[in-house]
């Protein structure tokens, strides 16, 4: 007989327990992921839209290595699918990262 885990039910994208002392640092890393982003040419990219889009994109409880990864490996398309996806989906001009383009008008155009 093996040891086994008991599940646990955590929101999607949420840190293991003895991890969550590490979230500042891991927003230093979406602040340098949307540095990354701006040099690029997507100024209006925060750090809270990057962890935004980190966290959505991860399921249950993650181990440290996982979350940095999923940070450091976000690529511009993916962070655009989001963002896009977010704003169709209709959750508060002001908050969408998209909201910030002088182009997007929040899909009220009809």
């Amino acid at each position: 007989m093996g040891w086994q885990e008991e599940p646990l039910v955590r929101e999607p994208g949420t840190l293991a327990e003895p991890w969550r002392g590490y979230e500042p640092d891991l927003m230093n890393l979406c602040a340098i992921k949307a540095e990354e982003f701006h040099l690029l040419g997507y100024e209006q990219v925060t750090a809270d839209d990057v962890w935004r889009c980190v966290r959505e994109r991860t399921r249950g409880s993650q181990p440290l290595h996982r979350m940095v990864e999923a940070i450091l490996g976000l690529q511009i398309g993916q962070f655009m699918n989001y963002a896009t996806l977010d704003a169709y989906r209709g959750r508060a001009d002001d908050e969408s990262p998209l909201a910030a383009l002088p182009w997007f008008d929040g899909g009220k155009r009809g």
